[in-house]
């Protein structure tokens, strides 16, 4: 019986198995390649659409007049009014644009950052309604961004005892972490007419205490507001049914005061750490109020060749403003008092009058 010879089926075996194996890592590094490079150029395009949409934002900063601009609503190029949001040489078509650009005057929700210290910033904002809603008013205030995964995140304070003593800096923390941001909050009004007195200028001045405890309070134009008062405790917890993005709130009732017939100012000023923040005016039915005269928000959508990018910016109107200056003009509506004292003894070095009443 002849044997057969099977060494060449064998070796075409190999040779198939060997090829089989060459072609799935060329494929593979070729797919990795595509990848990369899909990704390279959907960054490229993102980056050239987010440009695009940060002109558009610069082109309606341009062309804002606060005397004129009454809002817009519909996509096209607010300046030029001839344009069609194209970006590049006349002509030449470089799928660069600004697809969509609206401008809203009347925002419903007034953002901002604070700095605290000396050479910090603060945020005056007028209360500036478009429409009238139905009283009572109420002040939301919400601050402390959530901070991004793998970030330590602020805790809320542990210390619920309302002193009237601030802490140093260095003390503005527990075992478990850092503390969120204290705030101080006034609001300030005088009649519309110019020739309004000293002692017609009302102003309210809290200290925002960041712990997970919803303390009421009621700002009272006909009343003088309580020693108990001057500190007075907000939520701050990781959720809110409103808003996602901050992770304190507080609510202030407006009581008594007449918005047809006073200016109305909110200041807001940033103790231990910095923060954004977000105001809104809510009527008794829980309609958020459009105010009007405080900020401009500019909303611009990007294009580069089939990829979009949105950009969202508020701008400051004349009557709304940050600045650097010291508040003391402003906090002094509810008089000065001062108190000097030569000591050792730690537990008095904190204020020992109240300018609420002394």
């Amino acid at each position: 019986m002849k044997k057969l010879n099977q060494s060449g089926a064998v070796s075409i075996v190999s040779v198939v198995i060997f090829i089989t194996i060459i072609t799935v890592v060329v494929v593979a590094y070729l797919a990795s390649s595509l990848s990369q490079q899909r990704t390279a150029v959907n960054f490229d395009m993102g980056t050239r659409a987010y440009y695009a949409a940060e002109s558009g934002v610069q082109d309606a900063v341009r062309g804002l007049d606060p005397t004129v601009i009454a809002g817009k609503q519909d996509c096209k190029p607010f300046s030029p009014s001839s344009s069609d949001g194209s970006l590049g040489k006349a002509g030449v078509d470089y799928g660069l644009a600004y697809t969509c650009q609206i401008i809203d005057p009347t925002p419903a929700e007034v953002t901002g950052t604070i700095e605290p210290g000396a050479s910090g910033t603060t945020a005056m904002i007028r209360l500036d309604p478009v429409a009238s809603g139905t009283p009572p008013y109420r002040l939301v205030v919400r601050w402390s961004p959530k901070t991004q995964t793998g970030v330590p995140p602020l805790i809320p304070r542990d210390d619920t005892t309302r002193q009237q003593s601030l802490k140093q800096l260095s003390e503005w923390s527990s075992g478990a972490g850092d503390w969120h941001p204290m705030l101080k909050l006034a609001v300030a009004s005088h009649p519309l007419n110019n020739s309004f007195s000293r002692d017609q200028i009302n102003q309210r001045v809290v200290f925002i205490n960041p712990v997970e405890n919803d303390q009421s309070l009621t700002f009272n134009k006909a009343a003088s507001l309580a020693t108990s008062d001057t500190m007075s405790d907000a939520m701050c917890e990781p959720s809110d049914s409103v808003s996602s993005e901050f992770s304190c709130k507080k609510t202030i009732s407006l009581t008594g005061y007449d918005f047809s017939a006073d200016a109305i100012y909110v200041r807001i000023g940033a103790l231990y750490r910095s923060t954004t923040f977000s105001l809104q005016l809510v009527d008794s039915s829980n309609t958020t109020i459009q105010l009007k005269n405080t900020q401009v928000v500019v909303d611009v959508t990007g294009r580069a060749k089939n990829v979009y990018r949105r950009v969202k910016q508020a701008f400051n109107l004349r009557n709304s403003l940050t600045d650097s200056q010291s508040d003391a003009a402003v906090v002094a509506g509810e008089g000065i008092c001062k108190n000097f004292s030569i000591t050792t003894i730690p537990s008095e070095f904190k204020a020992q009058c109240n300018p609420l009443t002394d």
